[in-house]
């Protein structure tokens, strides 16, 4: 399961339903980032992959 860094729930079904599967089906070497701000901008989801590349949802 991956680590969640970030908001527990939402009121929106879609994040909350994409963050659910995200944590269920990757493995506990990925790090999810949610609702997190960098230099004043918030962004929706972020996920680290270590070795690789990351992705940017907003």
């Amino acid at each position: 399961m991956a680590k969640l860094i970030g908001r527990v729930r939402s009121s929106n079904f879609g994040e909350n339903l994409f963050i659910t599967k995200a944590q269920e089906f990757l493995d506990d070497h990925y790090i999810i980032y949610w609702n997190r701000q960098i230099f004043g901008r918030e962004f929706d989801v972020c996920i680290l992959m270590p070795g690789k590349v990351f992705w940017l949802l907003n």
